[in-house]
């Protein structure tokens, strides 16, 4: 394994694009070209927003029965580079594809694509025409996939009511692109546009939600890491749900990930795993406990597939994409949670999610016990006796969006993932309703066989069913050892991407290597200072 050290002075400053999906991170071709030729003007294709009274009376139904909280509506296109948008030729030969659609009124948009494959070299931006938002570049390596069989793919919200999709290709390029936009979604609740005039200081949720980074929220630092916000997409539009990292007994960092199975809008893991669309939205927080008009960075990843879920215990596990791993992405902290699937739930615990797809809250419990009695929900829905946690929480609150949260226990593990509960406001004596991780484990009481891994977690999770509980993990940070340094295997460097190394002192000098086992030693001729810090790669 090839592998480089790189030291970072403490004091470095690193410009992040604020609305980062996993991509490399570098403005739009036509924003800083140096080509003598003027690029030509593109006029809007201007598309005619959706009958509001028609989605009121969607969601007013919607919204009082389990599932996921929509915020866009779908507006179905056919776009492509050959039937749509502006080509031009540049000085140097090479070529840029533009296009720019207009939806008046919309908070915001984001992107479907039926099909999506781009030739190495090439790049694709999304970008706002006031330049405040990019997107990009998307790549080859981003993206998977082939010429002849290119993947569906999406692109995060960009705000306000204009967007603009840029295709660049060099002049070495010969082959041809497949960019196929079938969808543009409508924004038009649950967002907060900052660079429009009715910003709510990103607090779409209820006041007395609890942001993650309050007191509430001190002791649960390292799984708070674990919690998104996720861009579900069906046919009626694009909805947010909560989920979560979840770890498995081989602790390799397998990028599972725990949500609802009422947030699958039709998914299903025997004949319809395909979730290649959804958008995972990490570290969504306020810095603070305090709510900022400052928007938090966007930093997302896009596809996974289904791999397990059941109605039974409302659970689905996703396997994120490879192409869009997380541990590669700026600014993300992974965190993968630890389980306990022996029934018991402890005797306290939290909610980390993402209500009405706000920032990170928390939610605190000391009152989590069985529920005996069957459920029939609205909409029809029927959960067994037995099969679902009851958790009254008497700090911070539950809502729609929070939908595939995790329940936490006082001893650090998933119990449950958030189904349901009353929609009365900030009233702490309501009830809120997990599905339990111990029935999802075996997925007792389905129709399907015993055998059939795609209805249980224990084949992904814990594929030789060796314990009834396991801790979280997460990358390793190294700090403030001196001339002993952890062991760091070869398996947890090519997992992880990168390690922290901060705060280390080497004494008389050292240098970082890696013994032929795959561990990490400290050998002299490469001297470490205080307060600096190493990359290892």
């Amino acid at each position: 394994m090839k592998k480089r050290i790189i030291l970072f002075a403490a004091y470095c400053i690193v410009a992040l694009n604020l609305y980062a999906q996993l991509t490399t991170e570098e403005q739009p071709y036509s924003w800083n070209t140096k080509t003598t030729v003027k690029l030509q003007k593109i006029n809007s294709v201007v598309l005619i927003a959706p009958d509001k009274i028609r989605i009121e009376k969607e969601d007013l139904k919607n919204d009082q029965r389990p599932s996921p909280i929509r915020y866009a509506y779908p507006i179905r296109v056919n776009y492509t580079l050959e039937n749509s948008g502006v080509w031009q030729q540049l000085d140097d030969g090479s070529k840029i594809w533009r296009l720019k659609i207009n939806i008046p009124g919309a908070l915001s948009t984001n992107t479907y694509y039926d099909k999506f494959w781009l030739p190495k070299g090439c790049k694709f931006f999304v970008y706002s025409e006031d330049t405040k938002q990019s997107i990009g570049a998307i790549t080859n390596d981003f993206i998977g996939g082939s010429q002849n069989e290119p993947i569906k793919f999406a692109t995060a919200l960009i705000y306000g009511e204009d967007v603009i999709y840029e295709y660049y290709q060099p002049t070495s390029v010969k082959d041809t692109p497949v960019i196929f936009i079938s969808r543009i979604d409508y924004g038009y609740r649950h967002i907060d546009n900052p660079y429009g005039n009715t910003s709510r200081n990103f607090g779409n949720a209820n006041p007395c939600n609890i942001n993650i980074n309050c007191p509430a929220g001190n002791n649960w630092q390292a799984e708070k890491h674990a919690v998104a916000r996720v861009s579900v997409v069906s046919p009626n539009g694009s909805s947010w749900c909560s989920c979560a990292l979840i770890n498995n007994t081989k602790n390799d960092l397998t990028p599972y990930v725990l949500t609802a199975n009422h947030c699958l809008n039709g998914l299903d893991a025997i004949d319809n795993n395909n979730a290649s669309q959804w958008t995972f939205y990490w570290e969504y927080e306020h810095s603070g406990c305090v709510n900022s008009s400052t928007e938090p960075t966007h930093r997302s990843t896009v596809g996974a597939t289904l791999v397990a879920n059941n109605s039974v215990s409302d659970f689905a596990l996703l396997l994120l994409n490879a192409t869009q791993d997380i541990r590669k992405a700026t600014g993300i902290t992974p965190y993968y949670l630890g389980w306990d699937r022996s029934g018991n739930a402890g005797t306290s615990g939290v909610g980390i999610h993402h209500p009405q797809g706000d920032v990170k809250k928390i939610s605190q419990t000391n009152q989590i016990q069985n529920h005996s009695a069957q459920i029939n929900w609205s909409g029809g829905a029927i959960s067994l006796p037995n099969t679902l946690w009851d958790a009254t929480f008497f700090n911070g609150f539950i809502e729609g969006g929070s939908s595939g949260s995790p329940l936490i226990n006082n001893s650090r593990r998933v119990i449950g993932q958030l189904y349901g509960g009353s929609l009365a406001s900030c009233d702490t004596s309501y009830v809120k309703r997990y599905g339990k991780f111990s029935v999802s484990w075996t997925g007792s009481n389905t129709n399907t066989p015993a055998t059939d891994n795609r209805r249980k977690l224990q084949p992904w999770l814990d594929p030789n069913n060796t314990t009834t509980v396991l801790n979280g993990i997460s990358c390793p940070t190294i700090t403030n050892f001196i001339n002993q340094p952890p062991v760091i295997t070869d398996t947890i460097i090519a997992n992880c991407g990168d390690i922290n190394v901060q705060n280390v002192q080497v004494q008389n000098g050292g240098k970082l290597t890696f013994d032929a086992a795959g561990t990490t030693k400290i050998n002299s001729g490469f001297k470490v200072e205080l307060g600096s810090q190493l990359k290892i790669k």
